[in-house]
């Protein structure tokens, strides 16, 4: 009797070192068929002009032993931004430039039978834009007595000017800007280009574009009494300067040339 049971428990002790050393195919990890992919125009997308469209142009690395048959089929990929609002990618890696700003485009392998690799592509989208304030000064009056009053992006001062902002080349909101106040005990400004009325005296309201402080542009704010507006009006004293506008570069080749091409010339 204790023969078979020694034997028994040398073919379970057999059996189970057989099982425990045993290869395991189901849920093994995948072999790898790319050593690494990269974008071979990557310097390309550093500066893309909004609406401007570009492809990526991946390059793949193979391991030895993928054929030149297998490797055509893998060269397949999907694509994906984390920022559509400044870059929007496609199915077929068409990256189109969409607002000012930076993105990034994950590019990664297609295949289910081999590990995935992937690639990161920065874009950086540009734009010969501008904005500046409608009007370089505004007056507002807080009523006496009055601790505060607030001015919303659209309103108009006491001369009918309208507190906004304009864009050239792109679209924007208030909300796309960034603002700052020089003297906010005057004048406060939040996030949305809100302005809050504190006191009498003027302040200088700055504002540039999130994403290109070149962009950039300033109003003075007055804040006055009824009596003094009335008063500065009296004296034409208050800035009645027209709507601001983009000015356009006059071409060289638009000059006219001083030499006047009916002379004739003169004998030799």
């Amino acid at each position: 009797m204790k023969k078979i049971v020694s034997k028994v428990t040398a073919f379970m002790l057999v059996f189970a070192l057989v099982v425990g050393f045993a290869p395991v195919t189901k849920g093994s990890a995948k072999s790898k068929a790319f050593n690494n992919i990269k974008v071979k125009n990557a310097t390309a997308f550093d500066g893309m002009d909004i609406g401007n469209t570009l492809k990526i142009e991946v390059k793949a690395s193979f391991v030895k032993g993928i054929k030149q048959k297998e490797r055509k089929a893998l060269q397949k990929y999907t694509y994906s931004s984390n920022n559509t609002d400044v870059a929007t990618v496609s199915k077929q890696g068409v990256v189109t430039a969409k607002a000012p700003g930076k993105a990034k485009i994950t590019v990664t392998t297609k295949s289910k039978k081999y590990k995935k690799a992937s690639v990161k592509l920065a874009v950086e989208v540009e734009s010969d834009y501008d904005m500046l304030f409608k009007y370089s000064d505004l007056y507002f009056i807080l009523p006496e007595g009055t601790s505060s009053s607030t001015v919303k992006p659209g309103d108009a001062d006491e001369q009918g000017h309208q507190y906004d902002i304009k864009t050239q080349n792109f679209t924007a909101k208030m909300n796309d800007f960034v603002f700052a106040s020089e003297n906010s005990s005057v004048v406060d400004v939040d996030a949305n280009g809100v302005l809050t009325l504190k006191g009498y005296g003027e302040s200088e309201v700055s504002a540039y574009y999130k994403d290109d402080e070149d962009a950039a542009h300033e109003v003075t704010i007055h804040v006055m009494t009824q009596s003094e507006f009335e008063q500065a009006q009296a004296n034409g004293d208050l800035s009645n300067e027209p709507e601001n506008s983009f000015e356009e570069e006059v071409d060289s080749d638009d000059v006219p040339s001083d030499t006047d091409d009916d002379e004739e010339p003169e004998d030799a």
